[in-house]
């Protein structure tokens, strides 16, 4: 699970800067942790490359460039693959001047079809540097 927050605070560089670290197990996480709070977010992890991506909303789906690797032929959730809407696939910048490289490790891309799954509530603002998300 904090893998999958881990990744989500990567993913709010989409609407703010924000800083994330994405880390990798080798193991695809996609099943909701037993007991309560529920955790309805877990539909929206798929399999892109054969390790994760995370479905948005509006048929878009975010994961890291280095499991895109290029240009990917579809991601799959609940078990069907959707293939890649064709020049969708973005690469997200770091901002100019923050002493950054310019590339991060993120990706987002549009899928062909609509999977049905709900959108992800994405905040508009920031967290912290180093506060728990």
């Amino acid at each position: 699970m904090k893998r999958l927050w881990t990744f989500l605070l990567g993913a709010s560089a989409l609407i703010q800067t924000a800083q994330g670290v994405v880390t990798i197990s080798g193991d695809i996480n996609n099943t909701a942790p037993l007991g309560p709070p529920v955790q309805p977010f877990f539909a929206n992890v798929g399999t892109v490359n054969g390790s994760s991506g995370i479905y948005l909303g509006e048929r878009w789906v975010v994961t890291a460039a280095h499991v895109a690797a290029g240009v990917p032929t579809s991601a799959i959730f609940g078990g069907t693959p959707y293939a890649i809407e064709s020049g969708s696939v973005h690469r997200i910048n770091n901002p100019v001047g923050s002493g950054l490289s310019t590339l991060t490790d993120i990706v987002v891309f549009r899928l062909g079809a609509d999977p049905a799954l709900p959108a992800l509530a994405i905040t508009s603002i920031p967290p912290t540097v180093g506060a728990d998300v």
